[in-house]
Formats: structure tokens, sequence, C-alpha cells
């Protein structure tokens, strides 16, 4: 996994879907007292952004088979 701290969550999900690892979703409770910045927002569209670009190469398979 090669992503930033912005997106880990999303490749993490990704990289399990190309396992063929089953994700269960479970409730939770979010207290978030800090809001986004903008800077914050584009970094993450930016990391989601290499992800996708990287499921759709063929990258983040490339790196799973190897494993």
């Amino acid at each position: 996994m090669s992503g930033k701290r912005h997106a880990f969550d999303m490749e993490m999900l990704t990289v399990a879907s190309l396992f063929r690892m089953r994700v269960v979703e479970l409730p939770i409770q979010v207290h978030q007292s800090v809001l986004f910045s903008v800077r914050g927002i584009i970094r993450m569209l930016v990391d989601m952004a290499g992800i996708v670009y990287r499921a759709q190469t063929g990258l983040l398979r490339v790196i799973s088979d190897e494993r």
C-alpha cells in the first residue's frame, strides 16, 4: 500500500477487495471537534485519484499478486 495518510482507509478497502476479502460494516459513533481544511480536502482528493489510477492501471493488482 502506498497511500498517503489522507485516504489510507480507501486504499486498504481497495486492496482488500483485490484479495477478495470480506468486508463487514459496523456502526460507530464519531465525535469530530475539528473541521476539515480546504487543503486537507484537496490532499484527500489527490490521494483518492492516485488510488483509483493505480487500481485501474493494475499497479495495485501487481503489488497484491507479488505477496
